[in-house]
């Protein structure tokens, strides 16, 4: 292999995947180290360049997985990617699940992690708990647990925090947050987790924003939570909004809705938070919006993905009259359809939104993209809802997910289901326009 051209060293290399292939071959020697480096550069630009212009295509991981193995059909789970593996915890189908699954990004294959339970602690069944990854730690935050009326017993919002330590197979309570939520988000600043919205079946919402350390005592084995502040945010309370860590010290809001009365409402708005160092006080700033596509207000954007300066969401398009002076919010119908006065986009399948976030830290503008790849792309499925989406290396994977909205409303056994998992590609030249 020394005797190769660097070219067509390149060209070998180049097939291996970005999460951990290229990393193994670059130990080698020094040549492939170079080499490895320069193929791996070329396919994240490549990856961030063709994204941001909707140059993407879909591929069904579920026909190559073992279907025993697979977890069943289900909508609001939580997922991290971590050293080539999703980790999908929980979700909700005709009853609510407490299982966890690992999904390996280059052999396609399921596993269902059999999981230590420390001290007794274990996560309850819950559908939309909130995760992130903190190093070797998937830290899972509230969730709810529906019940439907015939089983005579209210739903039940959890308030609990815990870790599940990927490295050790172990789950630990770390404590509890201030309040219960469910259709929150939580994020990472630098060793600090941010956790804002919230939505109960008492059909409020609230304006709270948690902050928490974790930390390991090694001496007892347990991970707790230490408070950092609990301060109500001057915005406009919230669920099921956009929430991504721009750096260490700042977060964007985007989105969401909000409860009025007994009506849901959609937020159309975007704000910046600005942490202090030490994290105990914060700002918070308005951002514009630019090229507002009025396909965009029915648009679920809590299942957006970052992707370097871009968000790109993926949902079915519902088009709204756009008026002057449209209101920063539009209500909801219980079957999550438009208002009367909506007009409905004709294809169900996944299109592609980018908004584009380069600028929201110095000009506090944030701007939508018309995606010049087509749209929907290449081989998309069918759209769902309450879909779970994580990026994993130079490509992005859709889990799960319910067609019929309206079902999440009645709280029926019987949802509409898609096909299991999906990987999502850039598409490294443009098609030719003949």
């Amino acid at each position: 292999m020394d005797l190769l051209p660097d070219e067509v060293l390149f060209k070998v290399l180049r097939h291996l995947s970005v999460v951990n292939e290229l990393e193994e071959a670059s130990k080698v020697c020094k040549k492939w180290r170079s080499i490895c480096k320069e193929v791996f550069l070329k396919r994240l630009t490549t990856f961030y360049t063709q994204t941001k212009k909707g140059y993407i295509s879909w591929r069904s991981c579920t026909k190559s997985v073992q279907c025993s193995k697979a977890p069943s059909v289900r909508y609001g789970s939580s997922v991290v990617f971590y050293d080539h593996h999703l980790y999908i915890f929980g979700g909700r189908c005709s009853n609510n699940f407490v299982d966890l699954f690992s999904f390996d990004v280059l052999t396609f294959s399921w596993e269902r992690l059999s999981t230590s339970k420390h001290f007794g602690h274990h996560p309850l069944p819950a559908e939309w708990p909130a995760a992130a990854l903190y190093r070797d730690n998937m830290v899972i935050t509230g969730g709810a647990l529906q019940r439907s009326p015939r089983q005579h017993k209210p739903s039940i919002v959890y308030e609990a925090v815990y870790v599940y330590n990927i490295s050790r197979n172990v789950w630990y309570k770390a404590g509890l947050m201030r309040s219960a939520r469910t259709q929150h988000q939580l994020s990472v600043l630098g060793d600090v987790m941010v956790v804002l919205g919230c939505f109960n079946f008492n059909m409020t919402t609230n304006e709270s924003l948690e902050l928490f350390r974790l930390a390991y005592q090694s001496e007892a084995d347990t991970v707790t939570k230490e408070d950092v502040i609990f301060q109500t945010v001057d915005i406009p309370s919230r669920c099921a909004h956009f929430q991504v860590a721009l750096d260490d010290r700042h977060l964007l809001i985007y989105g969401g809705r909000k409860v009025i009365g007994q009506e849901m409402m959609l937020l159309v708005d975007a704000w910046i938070i600005s942490f202090s160092v030490s994290y105990e006080s914060f700002e918070v700033s308005p951002v514009d919006i630019e090229n507002f596509n009025p396909r965009c207000y029915l648009l679920d954007v809590s299942t957006g993905v970052r992707v370097k300066n871009c968000v790109l969401f993926f949902d079915k398009p519902i088009c709204i009259q756009h008026k002057e002076n449209q209101p920063s919010f539009v209500f909801l119908q219980q079957n999550d359809q438009a208002p009367t006065t909506a007009s409905v986009y004709k294809k169900d399948y996944y299109h592609t939104f980018v908004l584009d976030i380069s600028e929201v830290l110095t000009k506090h503008k944030v701007t939508w993209l018309e995606p010049k790849g087509d749209n929907p792309p290449r081989y998309a499925p069918k759209a769902a809802k309450r879909h779970s989406v994580v990026r994993a290396g130079d490509s992005v994977f859709v889990f799960g997910g319910v067609r019929d909205v309206g079902e999440l409303f009645k709280r029926t056994s019987k949802v509409s289901p898609p096909e299991q998992i999906f990987k999502i590609s850039a598409v490294r030249s443009a098609p030719s326009s003949s």
